[in-house]
């Protein structure tokens, strides 16, 4: 029985070729893939992954169609109101999101949510990754 097996394992091998694997996909996946990595490129380089922990306030989301461009609309709005505050479009499928203010407590991030609270009713804070302080 042994040999049995033996036998029909090596045969199983002497049929391997050396020609290289062929792969058939649609053309449309190479665009997928290197939209995929522009994407993961975008959300590192605009997103809450490098920073320490902290607060910043959520003033906007938005998804659907124009939704970058309105984003970047309440962000600019935001920014001659605010020209010294931080602002920071962040996109996660399906929503573009704007986040303001780099609060290493959540006082700190709840004062300054109280002072734009009228031009931003919906705003909120919420815990994240914020910039590195500027050292003097």
């Amino acid at each position: 029985m042994l040999a049995v097996v033996a036998s029909n394992s090596v045969y199983a091998q002497a049929l391997r070729t050396e020609e290289p694997v062929k792969i058939y996909q649609d053309v449309r996946l190479d665009s997928l893939m290197a939209l995929h990595r522009k994407i993961n490129e975008y959300n590192l380089a605009h997103d809450e992954h490098d920073g320490i922990d902290g607060y910043r306030v959520h003033l906007f989301f938005e998804s659907g169609n124009n939704s970058k461009d309105r984003t970047m609309e309440v962000k600019n709005g935001f920014l001659r109101r605010f020209p010294d505050v931080g602002a920071y479009v962040i996109y996660r499928a399906p929503y573009y999101r704007l986040r303001v203010g780099d609060f290493r407590s959540k006082i700190e991030a709840e004062e300054f949510l109280r002072r734009i609270l009228r031009y931003y009713p919906s705003a909120y804070v919420v815990k994240t990754k914020i910039k590195f302080p500027k050292l003097n």
